[in-house]
């Protein structure tokens, strides 16, 4: 981490110190890094249960598209 990093790190520390919060600076990154983890986790099962339900319903999955396509189409046309 730059010192800039450092900087923010211990800051939010500190705000969190003065919240009432006890957290020690080293489980910061460890904490973070499960965050990290729980967010990829979610986003793949999101990506599994999109790729399943277009599967299931590819005419929805390709209308959609389409309108947004044309949403975006009239929306950028009008410039």
């Amino acid at each position: 981490m730059d010192s800039t990093q450092n900087d923010d790190v211990r800051q939010l520390a500190e705000a969190l110190a003065a919240a009432g919060v006890e957290l020690d600076p080293s489980q910061l990154s460890d904490e973070a890094q499960e965050i990290l983890d729980h967010a990829r986790d979610e986003a793949k099962q999101l990506q599994a249960a999109a790729e399943t339900h277009i599967r299931e319903h590819p005419l929805a999955a390709v209308g959609l598209v389409f309108l947004a396509g044309v949403v975006l189409g009239n929306l950028l046309g009008r410039r």
